[in-house]
C-alpha cells in the first residue's frame, strides 16, 4: 500500500483510508510482532546493558542483570513449591520489586498471572481468585486481614497459600536504618508488624518472601517454558466505572504488541537514557503494560512509587525528576498547586525543564484544564505539554497517543500503526464518515483474548467482519477528522436522560463547567429527577482553583447561568456541590459510583451530613454518617435505606460500601461498631 497514494484518494471513511499511516515509516509498519514469551522479550531487549539500572527503589538501584537474577531465584523458588505450566497465581501488587520479579518468573514458568487490587477485601479476593480458578496468592505483609479472612473460608475457597512481601525486603540497609530513626514510621511498622501476626498467626499458608525463595534455593530442574501463541499470561479487570468489572485475558502477544507500536511511532522517541516514574500500580494494564513493562523492555529506569495516591505522586515526582511519567488528569491539577505553593516559599519558578512526557490515561483532561496546565509547565521549561491518549483495560491500555510536542487538547491521537479505528452508527452499524460522533470499534494487535469464562460477554464486544478482521466495540461516543485524529466524546453510560426525553452527553457539560474561570475540576453526577415523574438532573460537583477557596464564595447561580449560555439549554445543571477535592477510584479516575451514593444518602431527611472519607484501603466507597437523631432505631433505619439503595443502581455497576456513623464532627470513629457495615450497593 503506497501511504502517499491512500491520502490523495480519501473515500471519507477512517477505516479504509488508515490517515493516520502518513506518520508511520512503511518499513516500520511491515515489522511483526516477535512471538515470545513477557519475560522472554524482556531479556531480549536488555541482556546487551546488564549493568544499566531497571529499578529504583526507595533511593536503592537494582540493575537489569540484578533483575534477571531475582526473577531467576523466584522462578526456581515457584517450581519448588509446584507451580505448574498454565497455573494461574493471584497478585495483590503494590509497586516495590518483588512484584515485579514475581511477575516476569510466573511468566517464564508458564503460569498465568491473575491480578487483584490491594485493597481488595475478602469476598472480592474469594470471587477473583474463583472465577480465575486460582489457589495461590502474592500480597503486601500489611494487607493480609483481608486476604487471612479469605484463607479461612475454606467452604468458599481452598487457598493453599499466600507469599507475603515486606516494604523492606529490597530496601537498603541505609534506608531501613533512616526509616527506624522515625517515630511515626516505627509506630506504623510495630502495628503492621502486630496486625500481621494476630491476622496469621494460625494459618500454616502464609510465608513471607524471604522463605519463599530459600525454598528455591536447592532446586535444580527447568524454569523455562516455551512460547505457545494467544495464550493467556496476565489476567486483569475492567475498571467498573462504567460497569462490573469482569476478567479480561491478555496474552503475550498483546503486552509485547505495545512495545512494537512504540518502537514504530518515531514521533514518541522513548529512549534507554529516560527514567520513566512507575506511578500506576500494575493491577491495571495501564500500570502493567504501558507504566512497567514498556518502559523496562526500552531499557528505561523505572524509579518506583509505592503507594498510588497524589500526595505519593508530588513526593515522588520531586524526589526522582522523572523524564517520563503516566498517570490522570487528577494528579497533575494537584502538582501544579503543590508547585504554586513551592514557589511561593522559594519566591523562584520551579524547574521542568528535565521533564519530557506527561503521559495522560485513565481519562481526558477537560480543553480548558488541558491548556492551562499545558501553558503552567510549558512556563517552567517542559518544552512540550500534556501527550493525552486513549485507550482500555480490554486494549491492553493505550490505541492512540498524541506525538511529543503535539498536545492538543482538543484529540486524543493518532492509532499506532497496527492498529484500525471507525466511528459507528449505534443503531445500524455502519460506518460513518470523518467527523461524525459515533460509536467507536477497534481492531489492532493488543485487543484482549476475551473475558475470561464468559463467552456470552466477550461476543457482545468482539466480532468478526466480513473481510476476517476481528473488531472491539468500546461503548465510547467518538469522531475521527481526516488525518487520524480520534476526539472522545463520551460513554454510552454517560448520557443522562432528562424527563422529556433529552439525552444529555455529560463529559461535555463537565468540560464547559471546568472552562469557568474559577473552577478547578468537575464530576457530574445524575441523580433521579425531584420534581418530575421520570427522567434525571444533573448534580455538579466542583473543586475551585485554590485562589477562590475559604472565600465562602456562593457559586451555584453563576454556575448554572454560565452552563445555559455555554451549551444546550436543555443539558442545564440543577444542582452544585462544591467539595475540597473529587473522590478517586483506586485507578485513579473520578469516582462517580461514590458522589452517587453520598448524594443519595444526603437527600434522605434523616440524614445531617454524609460525606465520603478522605483515605480509603478497605472498600470501593467509604463513609462517614451524621443523623439529625443520632438514635438506635435511627441507625438501623438509615442501614436498612442504604441496603435498598441497590435497586436505583443497576446490578452490573454496584460497588462495595462501608460506612461510619459520628455523633458529632470531632469524632469521626463510630463508638458503636455493630453499626459498621459492608454491603453490597
Amino acid at each position: 500500500m503506497e501511504l502517499n497514494k491512500a491520502i490523495e484518494n480519501l473515500t471519507g471513511y477512517a477505516s479504509i483510508d488508515k490517515p493516520w499511516l502518513v506518520n508511520y515509516d512503511k518499513e516500520d509498519i511491515d515489522k511483526k510482532i516477535p512471538q515470545m514469551t513477557l519475560y522472554d522479550f524482556l531479556y531480549s531487549r536488555n541482556y546487551k546493558h546488564k549493568a544499566k539500572a531497571a529499578l529504583v527503589y526507595e533511593g536503592k538501584k537494582i540493575t537489569f542483570d540484578e533483575m534477571f537474577m531475582k526473577i531467576e531465584e523466584a522462578a526456581k523458588a515457584f517450581k519448588s513449591i509446584g507451580i505448574k505450566n498454565n497455573e494461574v497465581v493471584t497478585m495483590c501488587p503494590v509497586n516495590t520489586p518483588e512484584f515485579i520479579y514475581s511477575f516476569y518468573a510466573l511468566n517464564k514458568i508458564g503460569a498465568i498471572v491473575n491480578m487483584v487490587l490491594p485493597t481488595a477485601n475478602k469476598n472480592e479476593i474469594i470471587k477473583y481468585m474463583k472465577e480465575s480458578d486460582s489457589h495461590k496468592a502474592i500480597i503486601l505483609d500489611a494487607k493480609c486481614e483481608e486476604m487471612a479472612k479469605a484463607v479461612r473460608q475454606k467452604d468458599e475457597i481452598d487457598i493453599d497459600l499466600v507469599i507475603s512481601v515486606s516494604l523492606t525486603n529490597s530496601m537498603s540497609i541505609g534506608e531501613i536504618l533512616k526509616n527506624a530513626s522515625n517515630k511515626n514510621v516505627r509506630k506504623l511498622s510495630k502495628e503492621n508488624k502486630g496486625n500481621y501476626i494476630k491476622n496469621t498467626k494460625d494459618l500454616t499458608e502464609f510465608i513471607d518472601w524471604k522463605t519463599f525463595i530459600k525454598k528455591g534455593k536447592k532446586y535444580t530442574g527447568k524454569t523455562y517454558e516455551p512460547y505457545e501463541k494467544n495464550k493467556t499470561a496476565v489476567i486483569v479487570r475492567s475498571g467498573g466505572t462504567t460497569g462490573k468489572p469482569k476478567p479480561i485475558e491478555l496474552t503475550n502477544d498483546n503486552y509485547n504488541a505495545m512495545v512494537i507500536e512504540h518502537d514504530k511511532a518515531k514521533k514518541l522517541n522513548l529512549s534507554s537514557d529516560m527514567t520513566c516514574l512507575q506511578t500506576i500500580n500494575m493491577y491495571a494494564p495501564f500500570g502493567s503494560c504501558n507504566n512497567m513493562h514498556l518502559p523496562l523492555c526500552k531499557g528505561i529506569s523505572l524509579p518506583m512509587q509505592i503507594i498510588y495516591s497524589p500526595e505519593q505522586f508530588i513526593k515522588y515526582f520531586l524526589k526522582y525528576r522523572p523524564n517520563i511519567t503516566f498517570t490522570t488528569p487528577e494528579f497533575l491539577i494537584q502538582l501544579k498547586n503543590y508547585i504554586i505553593e513551592l514557589e511561593k516559599q522559594t519566591g523562584k519558578k520551579y524547574d521542568l525543564s528535565y521533564w519530557i512526557y506527561a503521559i495522560v490515561g485513565g481519562e481526558s483532561p477537560s480543553v480548558d484544564n488541558s491548556k492551562e496546565l499545558n501553558a503552567f509547565f510549558k512556563e517552567r521549561g517542559k518544552k512540550s505539554g500534556i501527550e493525552v491518549g486513549y485507550g482500555f483495560s480490554e486494549g491492553a491500555s493505550a490505541i492512540t497517543c498524541t506525538a511529543l510536542g503535539d498536545s492538543d487538547p482538543n484529540k486524543a491521537g493518532i492509532p499506532y500503526a497496527d492498529n484500525i479505528i471507525k466511528v459507528v452508527d449505534p443503531e445500524t452499524k455502519k460506518e460513518l464518515p470523518y467527523n461524525e460522533p459515533g460509536l467507536l470499534y477497534v481492531s489492532g494487535p493488543t485487543i484482549m483474548k476475551g473475558y475470561l469464562n464468559n463467552p456470552e460477554e466477550t461476543n457482545k464486544v468482539l466480532a468478526k467482519d466480513e473481510k476476517g478482521i476481528t473488531w472491539y466495540c468500546s461503548g465510547d461516543i467518538c469522531t475521527i477528522d481526516e488525518n487520524g485524529n480520534l476526539k472522545p466524546i463520551s460513554r454510552q453510560s454517560r448520557i443522562a436522560k432528562k424527563f422529556d426525553g433529552c439525552n444529555v452527553p455529560i463529559t461535555e457539560v463537565e468540560n464547559v463547567i471546568e472552562s469557568h474561570p474559577m473552577i478547578e475540576s468537575c464530576a457530574i453526577v445524575a441523580i433521579k429527577d425531584p420534581v418530575h415523574n421520570s427522567g434525571e438532573v444533573l448534580v455538579a460537583h466542583v473543586v475551585l482553583k485554590p485562589e477562590y477557596k475559604n472565600k465562602n464564595i456562593d457559586i451555584k447561580n453563576d454556575l448554572i447561568d454560565f452552563v445555559n449560555r455555554n451549551i444546550n439549554e436543555r443539558y442545564g445543571i440543577y444542582d452544585v456541590v462544591v467539595r475540597d477535592k473529587i473522590p478517586l477510584t483506586n485507578m485513579g479516575k473520578k469516582n462517580f459510583n461514590a458522589l452517587t451514593i453520598e448524594q443519595k444518602i444526603n437527600s434522605n431527611p434523616n440524614v445531617e451530613k454524609c460525606e465520603i472519607k478522605d483515605e480509603n484501603n478497605k472498600t470501593d466507597i467509604d463513609l462517614t454518617i451524621k443523623l439529625k437523631n443520632d438514635n438506635l432505631l435511627e441507625r438501623q433505619q438509615i442501614s436498612a435505606y442504604i441496603q435498598s439503595m441497590q435497586d436505583d443502581i443497576p446490578k452490573n455497576n454496584r460497588s462495595i460500601i462501608s460506612f461510619d456513623f459520628i455523633d458529632d464532627e470531632e469524632n469521626s470513629k463510630n463508638k458503636d461498631s455493630s453499626f459498621v457495615k459492608k454491603c453490597k450497593i
